[in-house]
């Protein structure tokens, strides 16, 4: 080899090892990347409300990189990793597997609670939060985990504040409660149950019904039989709407109050159509138009993608918001300090106070009362808790 030749290779190698030494970036002045995780059922029956979940995230993670994060003294730029749970337990649990692949620094989600609880434990060993903004269930607070949390109130507490309206404010003194046979549904019709018989009002029947079934005839002849002053239904949307519109169809008076979280949206009153007319149901949070931010919310949204809104996505928005928040209280990306900063947090959100308990549930939970009328779902007041 010529020393000419030899010299420039040398040169070349110098050059090289240089660039290899130098720190990498992601991008110019973008800062190191810094991944949090959101798992929802983004395919299948349930797309839509995962897609929603999806883009409510992302609105907050976008949010967070335009005003700038610095951690730890390092300029960070945050990227949301998504995972397809398709809101089942077996797919719950690899998306989770994926996403501490990833090394996220926390997870918001997951979409339902069966996928939440599925995913909990594997989260827990990782010693990585998880937030999610629309699984309800006391249950998945109950496992113990200290990395579970939550933005939305728990169905107990839904329960409670829905047997006290129907006590104080509807007069009601004799109800019936249904449930679809789900531990979702169950549940909920039992605590509802609880609540009513304390106050002092009486349960004259317990119903179940198939999950699947939109034939209600035997219920509603035991509906009509009794007429009792109201319907508590614990279950799908779908079956809160065909079970209402049967009611109407057969002369059943009784009023209807459904928990199903989200009846109060487009969906319910396409199948009831104006059968619908004085149907009741209790969601979590406060009115849209009461939410601070929510019109600059709702706009953000918008430019994200088309996919409607669900009655879950601010409280997602707010999950991001409390693990961005959580990071920024810790100063660290570390997932453990992160977690430790969770139960510390004070944060104002979109849907209201974010902070939390000893098991990851909201302090002060919010929930208001939607009544049906002249085809639109209208809100009534904030329900209050049983004294």
């Amino acid at each position: 080899m010529k020393p000419t030749l030899r010299r420039a290779l040398c040169a070349l190698c110098a050059c090289a090892a240089a660039l290899c030494a130098m720190p990498q970036t992601h991008a110019a002045g973008a800062g190191e990347k810094v991944p949090i995780g959101l798992a929802a059922p983004l395919s299948g029956i349930s797309a839509l409300f995962g897609q929603s979940f999806s883009i409510a995230a992302q609105v907050a993670v976008d949010q967070a990189n335009q005003a700038g994060l610095t951690i730890g003294g390092r300029r960070v730029t945050l990227e949301l990793v998504t995972a397809d749970d398709r809101g089942d337990a077996r797919s719950s649990a690899l998306a989770a597997q994926y996403l501490i692949r990833r090394n996220v620094i926390g997870v918001v989600g997951h979409g339902i609670t069966a996928a939440s609880m599925a995913a909990a434990p594997l989260y827990s060993e990782a010693g990585v939060p998880m937030i999610t903004g629309s699984s309800s269930s006391k249950e998945l607070t109950e496992q113990g985990y200290r990395t579970v949390f939550r933005t939305i109130g728990h169905d107990d507490a839904a329960a409670a504040q829905a047997a006290h309206y129907m006590w104080t404010t509807l007069k009601a003194r004799r109800v019936i409660t249904v449930d679809d046979g789900s531990a979702f549904g169950v549940r909920l019709a039992r605590q509802f149950a609880q609540a009513f018989g304390a106050a002092g009002g009486v349960v004259t029947a317990r119903r179940t019904v198939n999950d699947k079934t939109s034939d209600f005839n035997d219920l509603l002849y035991v509906l009509k039989a009794q007429q009792a002053d109201a319907v508590f239904f614990g279950g799908s949307v779908r079956q809160a709407a065909e079970l209402m519109r049967g009611m109407r169809r057969t002369g059943v008076n009784s009023r209807l109050m459904t928990g199903s979280n989200g009846a109060a949206d487009r969906q319910f009153l396409d199948i009831t159509g104006p059968a619908g007319e004085g149907a009741l149901s209790i969601e979590p949070g406060v009115p849209a138009e009461r939410m601070p931010g929510w019109k600059q919310f709702a706009e953000a949204y918008a430019r994200r993608g088309d996919t409607p809104m669900s009655t879950f996505s601010p409280f997602v928005y707010d999950a991001t918001q409390a693990l961005i928040a959580a990071m920024k209280l810790a100063d660290s990306t570390d997932p453990a300090r992160v977690t430790q900063a969770l139960h510390k947090l004070r944060l104002p959100g979109l849907t209201g106070r974010i902070a939390f308990d000893e098991h990851g549930d909201l302090l002060d939970p919010s929930y208001t009362i939607y009544e049906v009328r002249q085809m639109r779902w209208t809100a009534q007041r904030p329900a209050e808790p049983a004294k």
